[in-house]
């Protein structure tokens, strides 16, 4: 049987274990990341001054994402100003449209909607790396 060459055992590495353990760790910070702002965020009523939108399109399919931009009062009646942590279609408010978000005094510039999407999402990006890094150095030692 002739011997896997060293190119292919390298990308093999690169795409099934170095890859998906950088997946893995991305997926960590982003919780960790989640964590550290909402461990001191406080909920608040803000104001949607402005909305971004971003068309993407997928074969017949078009989907548009929303990215609102609050306003909101500090407690000592600083005016703030931030953008939502993720763009998603469920974001479609009104503009002058008053909703309770997230803040972080700290990071104004920042807002989190309520709910657990940012942990979600954090928490599939471990899932997956963990398992395709766990796969993919299965499959490392199978071709080596």
């Amino acid at each position: 049987m002739e011997e896997t060459p060293i190119w292919l055992i390298a990308l093999i590495f690169a795409l099934f274990v170095v890859f998906p353990i950088g997946i893995l760790f991305l997926g960590l910070r982003q919780i960790m990341n989640v964590y550290q702002f909402r461990k001191n965020a406080v909920r608040v009523t803000g104001t949607v001054v402005d909305i971004k939108e971003t068309t993407n399109q997928n074969e017949n399919t078009i989907t548009t994402s929303y990215q609102p931009t609050f306003e909101f009062t500090g407690p000592n009646g600083t005016l703030h100003r931030g953008d939502t942590l993720l763009a998603t279609a469920n974001y479609n408010f009104e503009r002058d449209s008053q909703d309770a978000i997230l803040v972080n005094l700290s990071e104004p510039g920042t807002v989190h909607m309520p709910g657990n999407w940012p942990y979600i999402i954090g928490t599939a990006m471990v899932v997956i790396g963990g398992i395709m890094a766990y796969f993919g150095s299965g499959a490392l030692s199978v071709s080596g």
